[in-house]
């Protein structure tokens, strides 16, 4: 998976956002990242959450906007 593909492979209903258990499985399986619980909550600390706990893929990505 590439982060193009993120998106539109997690937010299949088009919701604008994900749970944290599809975030972590995308990061283990789609990228190879291997995280223990502690770290991937750790991880959590710098993610862009909503009131529910979900991550907003918009608010997430634009982290990674550089213009």
């Amino acid at each position: 998976m590439n982060i193009s593909d993120f998106r539109s492979t997690l937010d299949q209903h088009k919701r604008g956002f994900i749970t944290q258990d599809q975030f972590r499985a995308a990061l283990e399986n789609g990228f190879d990242v291997s995280l223990t619980d502690d770290q991937f909550i750790s991880f959590l600390d710098h993610v862009p959450l909503d009131k529910n706990g979900a991550i907003r893929y918009t608010d997430f990505m634009a982290q990674f906007d550089t213009r």
